[in-house]
């Protein structure tokens, strides 16, 4: 029969639990496996954010300023997944439920704080863990594998994605276009890239690249593998690095993560590893000045996976390869295996100073402005 104490005790709790509608986690000595079970149940209740990825656990994160991390520089604004620290989850913990412990002294029951030991084993069940898993990142409408159409924000329990828009934010897309609603997509395609002069022509091969890029980039975690794009002119100011943009633009709605080709291997398959685990949609090597050969990069490129050690960490972890990898630079040269992996388009606007020919519009300006429709052309196509 309960005391008098233990019963003004369980009304004190039903008077908490009724006031947030968390639940009560009592901390004892001794009973590691409970805790642990209760605190991911706890994360579950809360809708904490919190997912497994390359047996990891990881949140997503929105930057709010620019930043530059191990070489990758960022925009504000942009959407990436984060592994969650211990310090992180204890608390996530303490958010997602109300921690108690019965405190000798006083003869009573006292809040306290998610034990770390509880966290740390937390983190340390891989292949335990029931949180969801998150294959990706999406700033917009795509394309889930089977061809059905992903436009709804949030978690997407078909796809594994996480969709980082807003409702309402696009336009409606017909999932069922037809032939001549995708020529008519084709051609405000074409139209995107008027004011970029491709060797060849508007209609040529080298036009027809930069579309596919745009496709490729709206709609990547649908295909297992695809190859990267490169950008090339035959001189300074031809409107490389606008043309990437653009392509970054439509998928993102912001510049595309940027990063230069580094001269040590090893480094730069960490950095490739990094971009990966961050799920960026879209990147950008930009003003590469040697011939491209890298064995990291051809993996990406033909894996539907990669894994590899995580800089700083002495840890493996294997995350899907959907990103879309664009290349800028004058006179770009791919050798060894990367010769079949590259789709390479090249501007040529033919005069003797190409940054000072005058344009029409502001390609950046443009796309932010028509953002939705070409979205909606982008995924009509495929």
């Amino acid at each position: 029969m309960a005391t008098d104490s233990k019963i003004v005790e369980l009304q004190q709790r039903f008077d908490r639990e009724a006031a947030d509608n968390r639940r009560t986690i009592e901390v004892c000595n001794g009973e590691l496996p409970r805790l642990v079970n209760q605190a991911e149940a706890a994360l579950h209740e809360a809708h904490a954010g919190i997912y497994q990825r390359g047996g990891m656990l990881v949140r997503i994160v929105r930057l709010d300023a620019n930043t530059v991390t191990h070489g990758v520089r960022r925009e504000a604004g942009s959407v990436m997944i984060q592994p969650v620290t211990r310090d992180y989850l204890v608390l996530a913990l303490a958010r997602a439920a109300v921690w108690e412990k019965f405190d000798g002294r006083s003869r009573a029951v006292r809040p306290v704080d998610p034990p770390p030991n509880v966290a740390g084993a937390l983190l340390s069940c891989v292949g335990e863990w029931t949180f969801a898993p998150l294959r990706g990142l999406t700033a917009a409408p795509t394309l889930r594998t089977d061809g059905t159409l992903l436009d709804r924000p949030g978690y997407d329990v078909a796809s594994g994605l996480y969709a980082a828009f807003l409702a309402g934010e696009f336009p409606t897309i017909n999932p069922a276009p037809t032939r001549d609603e995708a020529l008519e997509a084709l051609d405000l395609l074409d139209e995107l890239f008027s004011e970029c002069v491709f060797a060849g022509g508007s209609r040529s091969a080298y036009s027809s690249v930069a579309v596919a890029a745009t496709v490729t980039a709206a709609v990547r975690h649908a295909l297992p593998t695809a190859p990267a794009f490169g950008i090339s002119a035959h001189k300074q100011g031809s409107g490389k690095t606008t043309a990437a943009r653009a392509i970054a633009h439509v998928t993102t709605g912001r510049d595309p993560p940027v990063l230069s080709l580094s001269d040590d291997e090893a480094e730069f398959r960490k950095c490739l590893l990094g971009i990966l685990m961050a799920g960026d949609a879209c990147v950008l090597i930009d003003n590469v000045s040697k011939p491209v050969d890298s064995a990291a990069l051809c993996a990406v490129l033909t894996s539907a996976e990669y894994g590899d050690r995580i800089l700083g960490v002495n840890q493996k972890t294997t995350v899907p390869t959907a990103a879309t990898w664009l290349l800028t630079g004058n006179h770009l040269e791919f050798v060894g295996d990367l010769t079949s992996r590259v789709l390479l388009s090249v501007l040529d606007p033919e005069v003797e100073h190409p940054e000072a020919r005058p344009f029409k519009r502001d390609l950046a300006a443009y796309v932010a402005e028509n953002r939705g429709k070409l979205l909606a052309a982008v995924l009509t196509v495929p």
